[in-house]
């Protein structure tokens, strides 16, 4: 049992395996599109970035929690 935890915000530059390899915990960061919020998980679960960028090209309202 560690006394610690390794933890980061989902703009760590590692995919949800890596993280899982070290035994990081991410923290994932939020995305307002219009009226709703979506997670930036590692693993694409909620949105994956292609379609972020997509919805962006849209011209859709967007904005992040940084």
């Amino acid at each position: 049992m560690s006394n610690y935890i390794l933890a980061t915000d989902s703009c760590i530059d590692l995919n949800q395996t890596m993280a899982d390899e070290l035994g990081l915990e991410v923290i994932p960061l939020s995305v307002l599109v219009e009226d709703k919020v979506y997670f930036n998980y590692l693993d694409g679960r909620d949105i994956l970035p292609h379609d972020f960028y997509q919805l962006i090209r849209e011209r859709k309202k967007t904005s992040t929690s940084q």
